[in-house]
């Protein structure tokens, strides 16, 4: 079977084995291969997101908020939940089997010898993509850092980094500062650049201003409160007040939505809809497995695929917020992660856990994970032999009044969103 004949399934299985590593950050490769493709310019404006945690909040928002102003937009997030479509977005809806299929053997053709990765090759079909759709602007999720990660091949308009913490060390570094430092890279000279970090790395900072680049921060120069109607976004030169207070708008006390207005606020005056636009874009905005809530029996559960103590602090000040009630939690992580500083994050609101296992490669038994979550200090940790047994066993425990969460990653909340019945598949053909 030629590539040209392969179906979905077939080019994913196929993209896994044209690189030998799953992870080799540089841009080399890609940049050689979107020149042959000649969107070195791409001819559409570009914001690009990095961040430890709020990268997916803040691209849903701003895709969501850009298509409301009238402009056609592309978005590229990863990873997916259930399908690999959900990570390539025009005007809202997923890149169809057949669109993606055709993209990607612009690709095949263009890199010639070039043995791209994975994210490498999808990410230049994703732009290619857009270029094919006449998007006007495309919003970029980083994979992985951002000075070495693919989308920083193409050169945003805006850039935006709205998070610091420890994650990914063996690829990033072990500080803040290294890590600050490498997510710096998507700024550009003289362009604008949002820091969502209220105390961000010097190396950040530093970096931004070796590059001349128009920085705005969060704090000194915009910020979100919460007014007596919602909350309130006092921007670079703009105010936007009564916006709506949701799980995702209220993200970490609004200043992923801040960095979205921001970022609208630097395309242009004409980029930033008005308060009523605001809220009416943003009051029904869900993002899959970012404080997802679902009605499962009668009981609340709550799916967030925070797997860093960071996300697991602002998942406990999202709780708190709300009456206390018992909250159990279904959690699997790979080792690499610290489930102990999990554990610690989200100790004094969850009542009871159950440990699964990510048959994975980097993933943690179900046992080892239940002791790394008692050294954290959690109580009540059981152990489940996998996800939909843990979803199963939890279902016939609960009660109304009771809470569930599924965190720890995407490999747990992608299952157990299928184990609760919330996913079916499309047709191949949609």
């Amino acid at each position: 079977m030629t590539a040209g004949n392969l179906d979905l399934d077939a080019w994913l299985e196929r993209l896994e084995t044209l690189h030998p590593k799953v992870v080799d950050l540089g841009l080399e490769r890609i940049s050689a291969v979107l020149e042959r493709l000649e969107l070195g310019s791409p001819g559409y404006r570009v914001i690009t997101v990095g961040g430890t945690n709020g990268k997916g909040s803040t691209v849903a928002m701003l895709e969501r908020l850009l298509k409301t102003g009238g402009s056609k937009v592309g978005a590229l997030t990863s990873p997916h939940l259930w399908r690999f479509n959900e990570r390539v977005r025009i005007d809202g809806r997923m890149a169809t089997d057949q669109e993606l299929g055709s993209w990607f053997e612009a690709v095949e053709s263009a890199r010639s010898a070039a043995s791209l990765t994975f994210f490498e090759f999808t990410t230049a079909a994703a732009l290619w993509g857009f270029s094919r759709c006449g998007v006007e602007i495309a919003v970029l999720e980083v994979g992985l850092g951002g000075r070495l990660d693919a989308v920083n091949a193409i050169d945003p308009d805006v850039a935006v980094v709205t998070s610091v913490a420890l994650d990914h060390q063996n690829w990033l570094g072990e500080t803040r500062a290294e890590i600050g430092f490498e997510k710096a890279g998507i700024f550009r000279a003289h362009r604008p650049c949002i820091v969502g970090d209220p105390e961000p790395p010097e190396t950040l900072l530093a970096h931004a201003r070796a590059l001349r680049a128009q920085m705005f921060r969060y704090g000194p120069d915009f910020r979100v409160s919460r007014g007596k109607a919602g909350l309130d976004y006092q921007g670079i030169a703009a105010r936007r007040l009564a916006l709506p207070e949701t799980a995702i708008t209220g993200n970490v006390d609004g200043r992923n939505l801040g960095c979205a207005l921001a970022a609208l606020e630097c395309l242009g005056t004409q980029a930033l809809p008005d308060s009523k636009t605001i809220r009416e874009a943003l009051a029904d905005l869900q993002v899959p497995g970012r404080f997802q809530r679902v009605d499962v029996d009668q009981t609340e559960w709550i799916l967030d695929v925070a797997h860093n103590p960071a996300a697991a602090a602002n998942l406990a000040r999202q709780l708190r917020r709300e009456p206390v009630r018992r909250t159990c939690a279904v959690i699997g992580m790979l080792e690499d992660k610290d489930t102990e500083g999990v554990a610690r994050a989200l100790r004094d609101v969850v009542h009871c856990w159950v440990a699964v296992p990510i048959d994975r490669p980097r993933g943690q038994d179900g046992a080892r994970l239940a002791q790394r979550l008692k050294d954290g200090g959690a109580k009540r940790v059981r152990v489940a032999n996998s996800i939909t047994r843990a979803c199963d066993d939890l279902r016939s425990e609960v009660g109304k009044g009771d809470r569930v969460i599924v965190l720890g990653s995407f490999y747990v909340v992608a299952p157990a969103g299928e184990a609760l019945g919330l996913y079916c598949a499309p047709p191949r053909s949609a």
